[in-house]
């Protein structure tokens, strides 16, 4: 997947000088050619500098996509354009050489703990948990429920303690997204 015209990037040029390496700096998708794309002159994140690029500078390039996931490449200043403000030319890269990493605000662990749920028409069910979060909780159940994305839910969460008493959490969720899923024997 490429960024599109107008996306954010976030650039780092690669050099022997690890003060020119540490900088980062922004630009934006100004065109999307067969074989390049033609960014804004990037400026230095916090000091809003310009940066002048040669032909043939080696850059490492990100960008965001939804659900906050970085996608990083690499490529090299091919040229410039002009048109109204210079453009810099980099090379498109190769799509199986663009790497995604997903970024969370909040560490998820594995627990299979049970939940029990209310909807809003009243139904109540107990499912359980396959990961918890500082985010937010994903729980599997039956499909005859009838919950869909974006449904309020009550949800309450017993969680074990080893030498105290365990502790239940009243959670007020949003259901977010859904996926099928069958129990099996």
């Amino acid at each position: 997947m490429y960024p599109k015209v107008n996306d954010l990037v976030y650039i780092h040029v690669a050099s022997v000088d690890k003060k020119v390496q540490d900088k980062e700096y922004k630009s934006r998708i100004a065109d999307d050619n067969e074989d390049s794309f033609l960014i804004e002159v990037p400026i230095e994140s916090g000091t809003g500098r310009l940066k002048r690029l040669v032909v043939g500078d080696e850059l490492s390039v990100y960008f965001l996509t939804e659900g906050g996931i970085k996608n990083f490449f690499n490529t090299y200043v091919t040229g410039f354009a002009d048109d109204k403000v210079q453009m810099v030319r980099i090379r498109k890269p190769e799509p199986e050489t663009i790497t995604k990493i997903q970024r969370r605000d909040f560490l998820r662990v594995v627990a299979d703990l049970e939940i029990a749920v209310k909807t809003k028409d009243n139904t109540r069910f107990i499912a359980y948990t396959e990961d918890v979060g500082g985010g937010g909780v994903s729980f599997k159940c039956e499909s005859k429920y009838k919950i869909a994305q974006g449904d309020q839910l009550y949800c309450w969460l017993l969680i074990p303690y080893k030498m105290v008493p365990s502790i239940t959490y009243l959670l007020r969720p949003r259901l977010f997204g859904l996926r099928s899923w069958r129990r099996t024997k």
